[in-house]
């Protein structure tokens, strides 16, 4: 009798690791996710710097010599931001769903970013950079909302 108990015991203390490993390996998964919402994050936000520092630097000296550059990065932005919005929409961790949010803002900005760069860079117009700076600097606002969200919940986990 008294090995039947144990052995009921010890099948059950298996059964409640096994449950515990897996449900913490669907954790760390989601957190994986996250962790490259967050780097994604970090990659537009770079990006977007730099198309926005050849767009003002065609403000200023008035010249459309790197419009094809911030046309470039500006549009690199916008595809960085979008894999940071898919990557945090697969997650469910804490703090997912406003990155998941955030990281969507971005990308609508960066798109009108990229067009507005572009439209500077195909007609040859500076006018166009103004509004691809601002949209730019709207979407740099909501990419770092979007990484500091991923990046504090994503506890560094990885797939």
């Amino acid at each position: 009798m008294e090995n039947k108990r144990y052995k009921r015991i010890f099948v059950t203390i298996a059964l409640i690791g096994a449950l515990l490993t897996f449900g913490t390996g669907i954790n760390k998964a989601h957190a994986g996710y996250l962790y490259e919402s967050a780097l994604q994050s970090a990659y537009a936000g770079y990006h977007q710097g730099l198309g926005e520092y050849y767009t003002s630097y065609a403000l200023y000296y008035g010249t459309t010599s790197t419009l094809p550059d911030a046309y470039s990065y500006q549009n690199a932005a916008y595809s960085y931001a979008y894999y940071a919005w898919l990557y945090a929409s697969y997650s469910g961790v804490t703090g997912a769903y406003e990155a998941y949010v955030y990281a969507g803002y971005a990308y609508d900005y960066f798109y009108y970013s990229q067009l507005y760069a572009y439209y500077a860079w195909a007609y040859n117009d500076v006018y166009y950079s103004y509004l691809s700076t601002y949209y730019g600097g709207l979407g740099a606002y909501y990419i770092a909302l979007s990484q500091y969200y991923a990046g504090v919940y994503c506890y560094g986990g990885n797939y």
